[in-house]
């Protein structure tokens, strides 16, 4: 019967860092991107209801279409 070799635990002293450390570690930046993309999401949806309410039509000022000149006969 062959030998397996021995599982390797998470707490493998020849690891640098230990598995559930680097899960730690990683889990803070990626909930961090996530609440920074709902933040970011959230301004550039007010940005664009702002920019909606100064070009609406009814504060621009209305302007007249320029007649033409009447045709020389």
């Amino acid at each position: 019967m062959p030998e397996h070799p021995p599982a390797e635990s998470p707490m493998n002293p020849t690891t640098l860092l230990p598995v559930q450390i680097a899960i730690g570690l990683a889990t803070v930046p990626v909930l961090g991107l996530l609440v920074g993309s709902r933040l970011v999401a959230a301004g550039l949806q007010t940005v664009g209801d702002w920019s909606e309410e100064l070009w609406r039509g009814d504060r621009l000022p209305s302007l007249t279409p320029p007649t033409a000149p009447p045709p020389n006969t």
